[in-house]
């Protein structure tokens, strides 16, 4: 499951910043883009962190060795990255806006 949740939310993510890229300007661009592919990411992370969720996992991040043995399992890693992933588009959308209102680019 977490190899092809992987593939999917990269797959995703390419084609946001492609759209991004090509249309930064266009309102239903951004729109898609946030009420699509942001929440959405933000959506499975909260259901992955959810589903099993364990207080006893703080205790991992407070030295290198137990983030090193939390992302060990291939599920973790799978949702740090769609983390990641929503993050940077989130930026990448941020950036794009900002550009737009101080008129770095003309739309």
């Amino acid at each position: 499951m977490a190899d092809i949740l992987f593939q999917v939310t990269n797959t995703i993510a390419l084609f946001s910043w492609v759209l991004l890229i090509v249309f930064p300007y266009k309102s239903w661009s951004k729109k898609l883009l946030f009420t699509g592919v942001i929440l959405g990411f933000s959506v499975l992370y909260s259901f992955l962190i959810i589903k099993d969720f364990n207080w006893s996992i703080f205790q991992y991040f407070s030295t290198l060795q137990g983030v090193t043995e939390l992302f060990g399992d291939p599920l973790n890693i799978v949702v740090g990255w769609v983390h990641y992933l929503a993050f940077d588009l989130l930026v990448g959308l941020y950036i794009a806006r900002d550009g737009e209102k101080k008129g770095i680019i003309q739309t």
